[in-house]
């Protein structure tokens, strides 16, 4: 029997709880670390093991994420008004 799997990655937070040197407004989706988006740590292991993968990202996120994840096979999906909202948007 042949198992299917799917990952779905939440990165459409208003990164509320990100407050380093007053930068809450800061996207940390959109943050690099090391020359790599933060969300890559995580896509990038679920690619690696042929895992469907999910990136759910803010709406306003989204054309500068598809740009640069284009030709990776993750699909991109608005988030919604909750973490729930955001999880159901990707199902």
């Amino acid at each position: 029997m042949s198992l299917n799997f799917a990952c779905i990655v939440l990165a459409a937070g208003d990164s509320t709880r990100y407050n380093i040197n007053n930068f809450s407004t800061y996207n940390k989706t959109l943050l690099y670390i090391n020359n790599k988006r933060l969300y890559e740590y995580s896509t990038d292991i679920f690619l690696s093991l042929n895992i469907k993968t999910y990136l759910v990202v803010r709406k306003e996120d989204m054309e500068i994420v598809k740009k640069e994840t284009l030709g990776t096979g993750i699909t991109i999906v608005g988030g919604g008004k909750s973490r729930t909202m955001s999880v159901k948007n990707a199902l």
